[in-house]
């Protein structure tokens, strides 16, 4: 701790012409602009050290600490934008689900869910849901609007923020809207909602012009029913499938593309 002092204080005499605060940690460059930086603070058992900013707080143990350096310029790799693949808003009982799904996450603190009518000219924010830091693995993300006023007039977007306080805002959507971002690659995202009743969304995305099956099978292997037995172009689908003549249980959705295949598990409750 003692020498995390002593590097905190060094960085002192080149305050009045910083503008940057770079933190070097064994798993990279962490950086934020000073305006965003309000206090720096110790546990109580001095291992860890927290980084105070403005909405936030970022927390990093000592000992994973290399250099804490002021610059007028950030320092080391920037974080990537999340890759933002799905977002969507359904209806459910007069309440608004939000699903969005992300193919990839660099220093993603979290999102800020914000909410404005059509007739109004200020968004609300109206929650925070945690990131998953750093990702190359699809995730998956829900948030419930349990008060929208008019459900039909509302715009939602997510305000995804990272370590550093930057942040981006994705696509408005409503209600009615569906937006898929494609990643040039072939892929079968989970259905939503899941676990399901009766009804669920498939999507998926194919890379090429291809003869293409979705089908969906139960754990012993038979084909309850084929969604899709066509030649497809490259590009984003989506596809309804309706469980109402089929018993609870999990059901297996494969998707075959030319010499691609893909499944995903799916979980129908009554």
């Amino acid at each position: 701790m003692n020498k995390l002092i002593l590097l905190l204080i060094s960085g002192v005499c080149v305050l009045m012409a910083a503008e940057y605060m770079n933190v070097e940690t064994g798993s990279g460059w962490r950086y934020t602009e000073l305006s965003n930086l309000t206090q720096i603070t110790f546990n109580e058992a001095g291992t860890e050290i927290n980084f105070v900013l403005s909405g936030s707080t970022v927390t990093e143990s000592i000992s994973d600490i290399v250099k804490i350096e002021f610059a007028e310029l950030q320092e080391g790799d920037v974080a990537l934008p999340v890759e933002l693949m799905r977002f969507t808003a359904t209806r459910q009982a007069g309440q608004v689900i939000l699903y969005w799904e992300t193919g990839s996450e660099t220093e993603n603190l979290g999102f800020y869910v914000e909410r404005k009518q059509n007739n109004e000219s200020a968004w609300e924010t109206l929650g925070f849901v945690q990131g998953k830091g750093s990702t190359t693995a699809l995730s998956a993300y829900r948030f419930t609007d349990k008060n929208s006023p008019d459900p039909a007039a509302s715009r939602y977007r997510l305000k995804q923020t990272d370590y550093s306080g930057s942040f981006e805002y994705s696509p408005e959507i409503t209600v009615a809207d569906e937006n898929l971002i494609s990643s040039n690659t072939f892929r079968l995202l989970p259905n939503y909602p899941n676990p399901f009743n009766p009804v669920t969304t498939i999507s998926y995305e194919l890379t090429e012009k291809n003869l293409t099956t979705l089908s969906v099978y139960d754990l012993q292997g038979r084909e309850i029913t084929r969604l899709v037995n066509d030649t497809q172009n490259a590009g984003l689908y989506q596809v309804s499938f309706d469980g109402s003549a089929i018993s609870s249980g999990v059901y297996i959705c494969r998707l075959v593309s030319g010499a691609d295949t893909q499944i995903i598990k799916m979980l129908l409750l009554r």
